[in-house]
């Protein structure tokens, strides 16, 4: 006979009776007892998303939180202390978990926790957050195994491991499929002038230079683009204009991208554009509201937008 009688109930009673429990008690017993995670397997838990989070030194940091409906968040920290059984302490809908020091070892009971949850609960979405950890570790970490589709991805390398190449790159922006993506790079001393195949972020945060070939924003298919890439120049910007008004980068609604004073000359690029440019009667609304820096652009469907230099620092597109 089970230890939990509710185990020896017909299958459909069991699964009723088991989903009255606190979805952190149903987690808490299936990490602790074989026979409750079988249960708990034939039916499984569903989460609206799976959030990973990894930190590296100077302080080792990881955690785990699943999101359910009715807001209900249960959070996984490891801690560093010794093994002891059992080996998860839960306080609510947090659970503490003992671990070695190293990264290493942290990872690896990460990884261990990852396995066994997948076991009990189907995930929506996920969530990949990474600071201070080298690129190689975030292409061979273990999350892959269960997902390559993320709703947010944000990532900030280390300034110890420093290197960056164009295979890290193509994982980054072409392996995994992210709807959301931020990327801190440390890149100030490669050149790599890599060019993906195509952009398709909903949403794309890039800080750091020369890597991507600017001709690589000319095509993408993002709405929202951030690049912090200051050697930008005025005939890229001409260049990204021209593409939208020829009917590329349809799903494109904002792009920003920074800029530098000395190699950069705002009039030669509305000189560029002048065929395009809207000139508002003196009469119109626009006209006392647009500065010497704002000026908006028609293309031939009939779509408009507005190109910004604010303070010479960023240059700034938005569809209107």
């Amino acid at each position: 006979m089970s230890s939990f009688p509710v185990l020896n109930l017909p299958i459909v009673a069991h699964k009723v009776a088991i989903r009255q429990l606190d979805i952190g008690v149903i987690i808490h017993l299936s990490l602790l007892y074989r026979k409750f995670k079988e249960s708990v397997n034939k039916f499984k838990l569903r989460a609206l998303r799976f959030d990973l989070i990894l930190h590296n030194p100077p302080c080792n940091f990881m955690k785990i939180n699943l999101h359910f409906h009715g807001d209900v968040i249960i959070c996984f920290e490891l801690k560093e202390g010794e093994n002891r059984d059992p080996w998860i302490q839960k306080s609510g809908n947090q659970f503490i978990i003992p671990c070695g020091r190293t990264y290493g070892c942290q990872e690896q009971v990460l990884k261990q926790l990852t396995q066994s949850l997948h076991e009990i609960i189907r995930v929506q979405k996920y969530d990949f957050m990474a600071t201070q950890v080298s690129l190689d570790s975030v292409m061979n970490c273990f999350i892959w195994k269960f997902s390559k589709k993320f709703r947010s991805f944000t990532y900030s390398q280390n300034d110890v491991d420093k290197v960056v190449n164009s295979g890290h790159l193509k994982f980054l922006l072409e392996t995994i499929t992210v709807e959301s993506m931020s990327l801190t790079l440390k890149t100030d001393h490669n050149r790599l002038e890599y060019e993906p195949k195509e952009l398709k972020h909903n949403e794309l945060k890039l800080h750091f230079k020369n890597s991507i070939l600017f001709k690589t924003f000319l095509k993408m298919q993002c709405k929202a683009v951030h690049i912090g890439m200051p050697t930008t120049t005025s005939e890229n910007i001409v260049s990204f204009v021209k593409s939208w008004l020829s009917g590329n980068l349809e799903n494109l609604e904002a792009f920003s991208v920074e800029i530098q004073n000395d190699i950069f000359n705002e009039r030669a690029v509305f000189k560029e554009l002048a065929d395009w440019l809207i000139q508002y009667p003196e009469d119109h609304l626009q006209h006392n509201s647009i500065t010497p820096c704002v000026k908006h652009i028609k293309r031939s469907d009939g779509k408009v937008a507005e190109l910004k230099f604010h303070f010479l620092k960023k240059f700034i597109f938005t569809t209107i």
